[in-house]
């Protein structure tokens, strides 16, 4: 079930005791694969046998039939999946045909883009057979001897041109920067996308956040139209989405905002129960309750607001329930200096790891990001809850219980 019923002691121990056991005998298993006589001949390529696992004999037997360090540079271009399911004659069927133009490249571009048999997630083969669309025509290209792959960002086909890998197709581009909020966070494929219209269907490109820069993402785009959407996930799971159309022409530079929808604090309340009964309270008052880590980063990110936000809190009629590790955590200083302005507030000692992964989970949040704050009801029910720290979440939990007072 996606909620399952909370385990009590004695089934939380034996769960643990039977995962163990499970973990050990699938290791067992995995490292009888390993022959470790065999695997001293070759020092430097027992990473790959090892990931190879249940396929060691096929990859022993190509590895060994002679010392060609093509051999090696042709499994390490493979992936982890790969070296489990490749066949010894299927790899030697790519070092033939590869050898020929081992010395015409950079080694790397070679090994990655004349060698390597994978080109997307197509099944492994020995090409004998042509294969359709941009895959076929990467490995016509390679299996001509010419480095070839698709572009990570929209899959089109790159070939390797003076140094350098181009498209193959002639292209005229522009260059978008997105922008966005200081405040706001996004994240590629989890809050916003972009897609390009093919004249057909609207295809799904591929971004890097990391290229973020003083709240700007700076992107060069082959000409045309292109769709940007922002998703804002409500705790019941609904989403707001904004959606912007927009067409890029050759050599134009555009400036795109990145904006979600707004919503109001009743968008955000959506009791639900809890799953465990203790944590129902006396169904007398909203209450705000908080699972803190004490000195971690986050967590003082959160005591500060609250001590920032301290006059506003105090004036509402709810109770404030901190759930700390150990007795001792709350001397901790700048805890124990909220906890000072604020007498008002509850602290308990629960298991603490197993409420927050058990309420987490239920509640479909990270149980690995602490602090854990949930708003309950006075019908003892999650009104809303958020784990991690966003600037401003102090005042967003304010507002929610405000709204239950």
């Amino acid at each position: 079930p996606v909620n399952p019923a909370p385990l009590d002691q004695a089934q939380r121990q034996e769960r643990a005791a039977v995962l163990a056991a499970g973990t050990a005998k699938r290791q067992a298993r995995m490292a009888g694969y390993f022959d470790e006589e065999q695997a001293q001949n070759y020092p430097q390529q027992r990473e790959l046998l090892q990931k190879a696992r249940g396929n060691f004999g096929e990859i022993y037997a190509f590895l060994s039939k002679d010392n060609d360090p093509l051999r090696t540079a042709l499994l390490s271009s493979l992936s982890d999946k790969d070296l489990r399911d490749v066949t010894a004659q299927l790899l030697e069927v790519h070092l033939e045909r590869a050898r020929p133009w081992a010395d015409r490249y950079p080694a790397e571009v070679f090994r990655r883009f004349v060698l390597c048999p994978r080109v997307a997630f197509e099944r492994l083969t020995d090409w004998s057979v042509p294969q359709p669309g941009v895959v076929g025509e990467v490995i016509a290209l390679r299996q001509q001897g010419v480095p070839a792959l698709l572009r990570p960002l929209d899959g089109a086909v790159l070939v390797w041109q003076n140094g350098k890998f181009v498209p193959k197709e002639p292209e005229k581009c522009g260059k978008v920067t997105f922008r966005k909020a200081p405040v706001e966070r996004f994240f590629y494929r989890q809050n916003w996308s972009l897609d390009f219209w093919t004249g057909e269907m609207w295809k799904p490109l591929r971004l890097a956040d990391r290229a973020w820069h003083k709240n700007k993402l700076n992107v060069t785009l082959p000409a045309g139209r292109y769709r940007v959407l922002t998703a804002l996930r409500l705790p019941a799971g609904d989403q707001f989405a904004n959606r912007l159309e927009f067409t890029l022409e050759a050599e134009q530079e555009q400036e795109i905002p990145l904006v979600l929808r707004d919503c109001s604090v009743d968008d955000l309340i959506s009791p639900r129960d809890l799953p465990l009964a203790e944590l129902g309270g006396a169904h007398e008052k909203a209450a705000l309750l908080l699972w803190l880590e004490e000195g971690a980063e986050p967590t003082e990110h959160i005591l500060n607001e609250l001590s920032a936000a301290l006059p506003a809190f105090q004036a509402l009629d709810g109770d404030v329930i901190f759930s700390l590790r150990r007795p001792g955590a709350e001397q901790q200083a700048t805890l124990a200096g909220l906890l000072d302005k604020w007498p008002q507030v509850q602290l308990v000692y629960p298991e603490w790891g197993y409420q927050v992964e058990t309420v987490a989970r239920h509640l479909g949040l990270d149980p690995d990001k602490p602090p854990l704050a949930v708003v309950r009801d006075q019908e003892g029910r999650a009104a809303y809850a958020c784990c991690g720290y966003q600037v401003g979440a102090a005042d967003l939990l304010r507002r929610v219980l405000e709204q239950l007072v």
